[in-house]
């Protein structure tokens, strides 16, 4: 899907979200566009969207907090939509009630998310297991070893001055 064709689904959560505040719309316009090309498919743009819809209606400072975080979470779930999607709605019934949690929860903040997220796919976060491969890459090299995620959505390892690998 063109980003033309994206245009009025990404209005048309903007305007909840504008309701709110109009910083909330721009950032969420800002970051979508390059978000959404990450995504592989029209099936995963447009659930992303829809979740995105939902979230404007019912907690509209949490859509943005999703869209940021929507790749790492298509990423654990191995690119499938079923666990995603399942993991989103778990997401939604949070947003429903506790607004401030749901944004924590999208985050990844939470470990209800996150183990949510280990339940639904066959990934590992990187912060469960960076202690552990630190030893090995120190044993490894005889050296002190940083392991830290890679910048960006999708959190690919990066070189020093910012050079995805």
């Amino acid at each position: 899907m063109a980003f033309r064709e994206l245009r009025p689904i990404l209005l048309e959560i903007a305007l909840p979200l504008a309701k709110t505040s109009s910083k909330l719309a721009m950032e969420f316009l800002k970051q979508c566009p390059a978000i959404l090309a990450l995504l592989s498919g029209i099936q995963k743009q447009n659930a992303v969207l829809d979740i995105c819809k939902t979230l404007a209606e019912i907690a509209p400072t949490v859509a943005p907090v999703f869209v940021g975080h929507s790749i790492e979470a298509l990423t654990l779930t191995e690119g499938s939509l079923n666990p995603f999607q399942q993991w989103a709605q778990k997401g939604i019934e949070i947003a429903r009630t506790h607004p401030e949690r749901a944004g924590a929860y999208f985050s990844l903040k939470l470990k209800i998310s996150r183990d949510a997220l280990s339940q639904l796919s066959n990934g590992v976060f990187l912060k469960d297991i960076s202690r552990m491969l630190r030893y090995y890459a120190e044993g490894l090299c005889g050296k002190p070893i940083e392991i830290k995620a890679g910048a960006g959505p999708t959190g690919l390892p990066t070189t020093p001055d910012g050079i995805i690998t």
